[in-house]
């Protein structure tokens, strides 16, 4: 690229970027506090409240048109990152929506923010291809690269080796601040959700003609690739991966969830009609159509073997991934947009384009309390890991902090 060295990596330096660190902290167990998130009527209706209500504890307005990303440092869940339609990046606090910093040079809207796993960098990733790399501890720029029309961005989990993936379809890999990088081959279809696989040596990436492919981050060789009848019919929008990596749920507008083994075989096809319910198949707000609804957004619960689909007409469906049945139905009334499953309960959270989020119980299908506070469509969402904090974006220009306990106060 102009401006740039790019160096291609041998076996050797892969490896060592990629190697695993076998004295990480261990995930903590599960812990039992339904009771403690279980709200009655009353206290739902000051969580949801009626129409005009905020129930936002902070908002930023620093932006002036749509904010497209949001992100939240994983370590303190301190402060916030935010990018949107007005080519502005900035870094604020989320206790009084104070910008610590603007993450500058941008000539398009910025559609991307994520943190690294420690929390020391954020990049910024906009719609022309320009990605970023910020030092939290000062604001100063550490790192540019341009990669082409940008689709997504993100971290590996447990060192700074950044991820692309672009409408021209490379998957691209980073050591960041260095600059060294490695560029997985496109075949000429955009590459439009990536995701980091557990064993931290692999990536899985979804395209716009509904293929799927595991990619091998030393050899860089697609050692999985699902397409044709066992692909999606229309393009992957969405994708995650089971916490111990041997599952792969894929998205599509097609209106298919896949589960695919991380072998590579197609294990089950989640439909949406499968959770049809003829006393309530079209919910106030909700309509109907032949064609094919598309699937928003999947995850994987972590706490127990359940599975998320969010669908653009608002359906929350609930999968028992061993049973391949639906355990619960759950209804928006406007399309669903971002699913985060609680790091430690089965309790989903989901923002939609009514601009509401909400917190499910996976378990029962109980909705637990509701945000509300945007003016118009959310189109992000991110959550701390204990679930005490939702930073969302919206169409409305701002960017919003809600407390998980905030419906439970007063």
């Amino acid at each position: 690229m102009e401006g740039h060295d790019q160096f291609v990596w041998d076996g050797d330096d892969v490896e060592e970027v990629i190697e695993l660190d076998d004295g990480l902290e261990q995930s903590e167990e599960l812990t039992d506090e339904m009771e403690d998130l279980t709200v009655d009527d009353n206290e739902m209706e000051k969580g949801g409240g009626a129409a005009g209500t905020d129930d936002a504890v902070t908002v930023f307005s620093e932006h002036t048109k749509s904010v497209f990303s949001v992100s939240l440092d994983p370590v303190t869940a301190s402060v916030a990152a935010s990018g949107g339609e007005d080519d502005r990046a900035f870094v604020w606090s989320i206790d009084d929506g104070r910008p610590l910093f603007e993450m500058t040079g941008h000539k398009d809207s910025v559609t991307c923010t994520t943190f690294s796993h420690d929390g020391k960098l954020v990049a910024t990733g906009d719609m022309s291809g320009v990605v970023k790399v910020w030092r939290l501890l000062d604001g100063k720029e550490v790192w540019t690269f341009e990669c082409g029309d940008l689709e997504w961005l993100c971290w590996h989990f447990r060192t700074h080796v950044l991820f692309a993936g672009t409408t021209a379809g490379e998957l691209w890999m980073w050591k960041v601040p260095d600059g060294d990088c490695k560029m997985f081959q496109s075949y000429g279809v955009a590459t439009t959700c990536g995701k980091i696989l557990p064993d931290g040596k692999q990536v899985a990436a979804g395209y716009a003609d509904g293929s799927v492919k595991v990619w091998n981050l030393k050899s860089a060789a697609a050692t999985v690739h699902i397409s044709g009848r066992d692909g999606h019919q229309d393009g992957v929008t969405c994708i995650d991966c089971s916490e111990d990596g041997s599952l792969l749920l894929t998205g599509s507008s097609d209106g298919l969830a896949k589960l695919i083994s991380t072998s590579g075989k197609v294990v089950a096809n989640f439909t949406r009609e499968a959770s049809y319910d003829p006393t309530n198949d079209n919910p106030d707000g909700i309509a109907s159509s032949d064609k094919p609804v598309s699937v928003e957004a999947v995850a994987f619960c972590h706490s127990l073997r359940l599975a998320a689909v969010g669908y653009l007409d608002g359906r929350l469906t609930i999968w028992d991934v061993a049973s391949q049945r639906v355990r619960q139905c759950c209804e928006h009334k406007s399309g669903i947009v971002r699913l985060q499953w609680h790091s430690l309960q089965p309790l989903v959270y989901a923002c939609s384009l009514d601009g509401v989020v909400c917190l499910w119980d996976g378990r029962t299908g109980q909705l637990h309390t509701q945000w509300r506070g945007h003016s118009d469509q959310v189109l992000d969402m991110a959550v701390s890991k204990d679930g005490d904090v939702v930073v969302t974006g919206s169409d409305d220009c701002t960017a919003r902090v809600f407390k998980h306990r905030q419906s439970f106060l007063d």
